[in-house]
């Protein structure tokens, strides 16, 4: 039960008389109505009300939706006091000193979680507070115009000395001879509030009036309990406050804690402290010799430019902390077989079977999908080369977009369906490193804190608009441990996610 709930809870314990004892000696809720009818008797014979206030409109039993105890009553709610509508106050009437006012959209912005206020946060001129009704100490307040039918008509006492000017869309509402504060929570109520959103008009502006509100059937205790209750609410309530606070950190730490612990987790990886090291592992410094050797073989094949034999050395101030023995700094680069943007395709205005694989592609919940993709014109198909074609395994990485530059996934065949191949487009960047190499680690520390920071830092372009460029990404140092802890590596990192339920 979350603190709404079990506020929700509490008042209607509170409305159906099981949150205090009841008190044989209280005078009953029908000793106090008389009272109120009296009361309104002589305002009609002062003027201040008309005959037609006094007419009360019985409740039948089909309106009754629970039991009460047997000295409450059931009453409408205007049988117990006065409604009286505001005049309009316009927003560049308000000023921040002056005369007291309150306009109905302070109702859900100011008012709405405190029971009571003594002073307002807007004031106006002596000529507009002269021209509009006034709420006194110990009115209700309440909203009848909104945004949604749930908060319509949310109730609060104002208890200042000075008189305060209403605005329109807006009632004050006086209550005779009863304790105005448990009205304040019975109305607050859910059970108030689910019939008050039945009565209410519209979608995107809610309307309901006070001849609607005043026709609502409440539970009235005796005057004494009503004085018992509030002391109750106001003993446990504040404790639900802190509740409520406690959840929503509790439930803030819930939704971070699976990213704190996929960078925990990709952070020990990147650092070779998530798995041992094995002596009898080959070193990295082999593996990229092996690597060497396999980019001039395939120089001499004309499969590559001897360009990409060029390395760029490392300095110790690029290195960013200690990594174990048999591994190495390396620059992207140095391992990949293909590192490129896609290409600016001619689209075709029908769909056909050669998809583009474009930013939208990356999803946001770590998966991949093709369902959004614009599909190459089939003339154009012969400039792109063979190589551009996408392959599993192969890591892409969104070199542009609002949010989603640096977004990095991991591509496999069984995301074509039936299509035979997809090609990037040019704000996509494939990362394609060499079969020594486990793409799936590169992958894994793409996503790490490390590899995202300085791709972040090295963004070009404006705000609305940044950009990875590609030799960025060349330039990119990664630590490079043995092919067989790459391995070992991305087998814990799947297993630990897996048991935590954390999403690539």
């Amino acid at each position: 039960m979350n603190a709404q709930q079990l506020r929700n809870s509490i008042l209607q314990e509170a409305i159906q008389g099981r949150l205090v004892p009841q008190d044989s000696n209280d005078e009953s809720a029908s000793k106090l109505l008389e009272k109120i009818r009296e009361e309104k008797k002589r305002l009609v014979k002062e003027g201040k009300l008309k005959k037609k206030d006094l007419v009360e409109t019985p409740i039948s039993e089909d309106e009754k939706p629970f039991e009460i105890p047997e000295s409450w009553e059931w009453l409408r709610l205007r049988d117990i006091g006065i409604f009286e509508r505001g005049n309009g106050i316009k927003r560049d009437e308000t000023t921040s000193e002056g005369f007291p006012c309150v306009r109905y959209g302070e109702m859900y912005t100011k008012y709405r979680f405190a029971p009571t206020f003594k002073k307002t946060f807007s004031y106006t001129s002596m000529k507009v507070f002269d021209k509009c009704r006034k709420a006194h100490c110990g009115d209700l307040f309440m909203a009848l115009t909104g945004e949604n039918k749930q908060d319509i008509a949310l109730a609060a006492q104002y208890i200042g000395k000075e008189d305060v000017a209403v605005g329109g869309d807006l009632c004050h509402f006086t209550i005779l001879e009863a304790y105005p504060l448990y009205f304040v929570y019975l109305i607050n109520s859910l059970y108030f509030s689910t019939k008050k959103a039945i009565l209410a008009t519209g979608d995107i502006i809610v309307h309901i009036s006070t001849d609607k509100l005043g026709s609502i059937p409440i539970p009235c205790p005796p005057l004494a309990e009503q004085h018992r209750i509030v002391a109750k609410l106001e003993e446990i309530l504040p404790l639900v406050d802190e509740y409520g606070k406690a959840q929503e950190e509790a439930d803030k730490l819930q939704a971070e804690l699976p990213d704190k612990l996929r960078k925990s987790i990709l952070q020990e990886a990147i650092q070779g402290k998530l798995v041992p090291q094995d002596p009898n592992d080959e070193p990295a410094s082999v593996l990229l010799d092996k690597i060497r050797q396999e980019k001039k073989r395939l120089v001499k094949e004309g499969k590559l430019k001897k360009k990409d034999l060029e390395e760029t050395p490392i300095s110790e101030d690029e290195k960013p902390f200690e990594i174990p023995e048999g591994w190495e700094w390396c620059r992207l680069k140095k391992i990949c077989l293909f590192l490129s943007r896609g290409k600016s395709p001619k689209y075709s205005d029908t769909p056909n079977q050669y998809p583009v694989f474009a930013q939208k592609c990356n999803l946001k919940d770590g998966d991949i999908s093709l369902e959004q993709a614009r599909f190459l014109d089939p003339n154009t198909l012969e400039k792109w080369q063979e190589e551009y074609k996408l392959r599993t395994d192969d890591v892409l990485v969104n070199s542009t977009g609002t949010g989603t530059v640096c977004r990095t996934r991991l591509f496999h065949t069984r995301y074509l369906g039936n299509y035979p191949f997809t090609l990037p487009d040019s704000h996509v960047s494939v990362v394609r490193t060499f079969e020594d190499i486990d793409s799936k680690y590169c992958y894994y520390i793409f996503n790490s804190k490390l590899i995202q920071d300085y791709w972040e830092e090295r963004l070009a372009g404006s705000t609305n608009q940044k950009e990875l460029y590609i030799g960025t990404l060349q330039d990119t140092i990664i630590p490079l441990p043995p092919l067989a802890e790459q391995h070992r590596i991305v087998a814990k990192i799947e297993e630990l996610f897996n048991q935590l339920k954390i999403t690539d």
